[in-house]
């Protein structure tokens, strides 16, 4: 049986709703001695987050290195 669209959507969102808010531990260990040496709490909302964020930074920082080093004669098309 087809399932509409709309209610496709509406269930997707609310998984993804539910799932938003669900807490994850990233540890990074020492192989030798089991000692832990960092310990994070993550949820998606702040993986994506952060990866908007460092996304936005790194288009920020490439579009101002361009825009005031001689890189920009390199790029065909660039008005001097």
């Amino acid at each position: 049986m087809k399932v509409p669209l709309f209610t496709f959507i509406k269930r997707l969102f609310a998984a993804l709703k539910r799932h938003w808010t669900t807490k994850f531990r990233l540890v990074i260990k020492n192989d030798d001695t089991h000692k832990e040496n960092f310990s994070f709490r993550l949820t998606p909302r702040n993986i994506f987050v952060v990866l908007i964020c460092s996304t936005l930074i790194l288009i920020m920082v490439t579009s101002l290195l361009i825009a005031f080093t001689p890189l920009r004669y390199y790029i065909p098309g660039y008005t001097n």
